[in-house]
């Protein structure tokens, strides 16, 4: 009976004990699934964080490229546009196509028998000593000089087109004057200019560019521009150069030397 007493005790006290064995292991596990499904859940969050993230700076960076890239284009197609060459109205502007029996092709002088001019190609000998010319352009220039009539004379060389009024044209263009056969007297220079005609030919007015007279620098290109806009009741514009000989002369006994080569003329309509 003493025996008895003594094992039931101990029974009890190991199943009190595997019971809080077990318990301990229940917590455990417990504890543990909660710590793994934080962990779980954290790493979703830390993933939708960088994959939010990361779209982002993707698109801010694609944004950012491709408005760089549109602005890139856009100043560039502005700056071709800009610097695009306005179309020259005239033909043979250089005067290289000409066949040595009149005037260069295109070109219109008047009266048309005057002789008081000269192609000269790059390598000919220049009046009055046979120095080397070079043309600014291309291969050929012209030359005009006076008619030496004695009295106030013009040659003029032309191109002529239908004019619109109100419509503004530019004509630019580059002159020479050798220093040894450069103006000896006041009353001669060259310019380029336009003419205004109804279809009449009634003249409607002259706008003249800088010019090449006496005071001008001699063995050098010069540029020489002048603008214009139609007046009314034109109906054609002539753009062209001349050589103004004994201008204003009333004594007819003036017979001053001197010619002018010109090249590389352009002539354009101004647009807004």
């Amino acid at each position: 009976m003493s025996r008895t007493r003594l094992v039931a005790p101990f029974t009890l006290g190991l199943l009190t004990l595997g019971l809080a064995a077990c318990g301990d292991k229940d917590t455990e596990a417990s504890s543990s699934g909660t710590t793994t499904d934080g962990s779980e859940e954290a790493d979703a969050d830390t993933d939708a964080d960088t994959d939010a993230d990361t779209d982002a700076d993707t698109d801010a960076d694609t944004d950012a490229d491709t408005d760089a890239d549109t602005d890139a284009d856009t100043d560039a197609d502005t700056d071709a546009d800009t610097d695009a060459d306005p179309v020259n109205l005239l033909a043979n502007a250089g005067f290289e196509t000409y066949d040595g029996s009149a005037l260069p092709t295109d070109w219109l002088l008047y009266p048309p028998e005057l002789i008081n001019w000269a192609v000269l190609a790059t390598g000919d000998g220049m009046y009055p000593d046979a120095a080397t010319f070079t043309a600014y352009e291309g291969t050929n220039s012209l030359k005009i000089y006076g008619q030496f009539t004695g009295w106030a004379n013009e040659t003029p060389v032309y191109q002529e087109f239908e004019a619109t009024e109100g419509q503004q044209y530019m004509l630019e263009g580059y002159a020479f004057m050798y220093s040894n056969d450069a103006f000896d007297g006041t009353q001669s220079h060259a310019s380029l200019w336009f003419k205004y005609f109804d279809d009449s030919y009634n003249f409607y007015g002259l706008e003249e560019s800088n010019v090449i007279d006496a005071a001008s620098t001699p063995d050098t290109w010069t540029a020489l521009t002048v603008s214009g806009t139609v007046p009314a009741g034109a109906t054609k514009v002539q753009a062209g150069m001349s050589f103004w000989h004994c201008v204003d002369e009333a004594e007819g006994d003036c017979y001053e030397a001197g010619g002018v080569y010109f090249d590389d003329l352009l002539f354009y309509e101004v647009t807004e």
